[in-house]
């Protein structure tokens, strides 16, 4: 098991993570963000290349993917990033329905005036940033990514 540290922010803002947690939040980012495609196999020489490290913290983390259900395994063929279907689409789509709407309304409920001013501040941050975006989407859109 990985236990190798990656180095602290400068600014001191995050606590360290293994290099295990670092290469699963980038792998599984791929996976759900589709740079790794459904049905793609998961080779480990490639793997260990592209994310920069063993063999050993790729295999962890795999297996905390399969688990995960992102992930299969194969056995002696490996690992695959687990295809997608319609209807898995439709679960997903229809749970986060159910969840965000239980949040908002539980947030409404327990809403105070400092709740309130974060709501406001919020909707004014993200009105701007669209305007500063608009006036030059080339320059400033990355930076939208940053506030969604």
């Amino acid at each position: 098991m990985a236990t190798k540290r990656v180095p602290k922010p400068v600014d001191g803002a995050a606590p360290p993570a293994t290099l295990t947690e670092v290469v699963y939040g980038r792998l599984r980012n791929d996976i759900l963000l589709g740079v790794l495609r459904p049905g793609d196999k998961l080779k480990l020489d490639t793997l260990r290349l592209h994310y920069d490290a063993s063999v050993n913290t790729l295999r962890e983390t795999l297996s905390r993917l399969v688990s995960e259900g992102l992930v299969a395994n194969e056995g002696q063929r490996g690992f695959t990033v687990v295809p997608a279907s319609l209807a898995d689409l439709r679960d997903v789509t229809d749970m986060r329905r159910l969840l965000e709407c239980h949040a908002a309304s539980l947030s409404l409920q327990r809403a105070d005036l400092d709740w309130e001013s974060r709501v406001v501040a919020a909707y004014h941050k993200l009105s701007r940033i669209e305007e500063v975006i608009d006036s030059d989407p080339a320059r400033y859109g990355p930076q939208l990514e940053a506030y969604n």
